[in-house]
């Protein structure tokens, strides 16, 4: 198969490019002030994803047969902060996927989800607990959601929670910022009441790598691990993992951090239908092989 990966610079998109790029041809995009597609995996391809010509374009010299949509705007409190970049980041580019999808006549959208359209009042939900976003993050996913079942592309919506890497990453990851934090000898705040389910990216591109090609995939499925979590018991696991002790690691609650956005704090995914169609779980924390930086 040929499969298009928007966001391929990022954690969850270059860790697909790599699993993917085993089997099928990739195609990753990155915004023009990004860095490119890393390792060499696949072919690099840079595209303004708000661009409604230059994605009908793309979609058109590719012909990819799946395209696996990870890019967003994901920066929770910015996106409580700044409307447009939430709705230009998740709505307008799905849209401008959609579209050329839909004008090519070809191509399954996949479309990376998150825990966050849910308010949070059911620990783990299951794929059939109705969403209620809380905050403007989970608004504009959930808006992209809709937009992708309207869409009359074929689509699966898989939504994803807490994502960390087991290998070093630049930024943005949960694992790199713990351990910078702690290793120059700062306290790390970590709230013991916001909870969820830490997925690592490879584990779960490996996942998604097999479910693409399945030809019965339902409209929607959770991908997450089965170790639920507090931020506080995660990041004193990561502090010990990488033997930098837990005395850094301070426990407070999530209104202690007066954070611009508001989170659900019985977050993360049931996830039990995945673990059916995989015939395995999701590795837990506390089961990965190994963790650096």
């Amino acid at each position: 198969m040929r499969v298009l990966i928007t966001g391929a610079a990022g954690r969850l998109g270059s860790a697909l490019a790599r699993y993917i790029g085993t089997e099928h041809a990739v195609i990753g995009t990155y915004r023009p002030t990004q860095r490119s597609l890393p390792l060499g995996c696949g072919k690099a391809a840079r595209v303004d994803l708000t661009d409604a010509a230059a994605v009908s374009a793309m979609i058109g010299a590719e012909k990819p047969d799946v395209v696996i949509h990870c890019a967003a705007a994901s920066a929770v409190d910015r996106c409580e902060l700044d409307h447009d970049y939430a709705h230009n980041g998740n709505v307008i580019t799905t849209i401008n996927l959609c579209e050329a999808l839909r004008q090519a006549e070809q191509g399954k959208l996949i479309f990376i989800s998150t825990d966050y359209v849910f308010a949070g009042s059911t620990a783990a939900p299951c794929e059939d607990v109705e969403p209620a976003p809380l905050n403007q993050y989970g608004r504009s996913k959930l808006q992209a959601e809709n937009l992708v079942r309207n869409s009359g592309v074929p689509f699966s919506i898989f939504r994803v929670c807490a994502l960390y890497t087991a290998e070093a990453h630049p930024k943005g990851d949960p694992v790199t910022t713990i351990h910078q934090t702690v290793a120059s000898g700062e306290t790390y705040k970590a709230a013991t009441d916001l909870c969820s389910n830490p997925t690592e990216c490879s584990d779960l591109a490996r996942a998604i790598t097999k479910l693409i090609k399945a030809s019965d995939l339902p409209s929607v499925l959770h991908l997450a691990s089965a170790e639920y979590l507090s931020r506080y018991e995660f990041a004193v696991k990561v502090a010990t993992r990488l033997q930098l002790g837990s005395d850094a690691i301070l426990p407070v609650k999530f209104s202690d951090l007066a954070l611009p956005a508001p989170r659900p704090l019985k977050a993360g995914l049931g996830s039990h239908y995945l673990e059916s169609l995989l015939g395995y779980s999701l590795t837990p924390f506390s089961q990965l092989p190994g963790i650096s930086r």
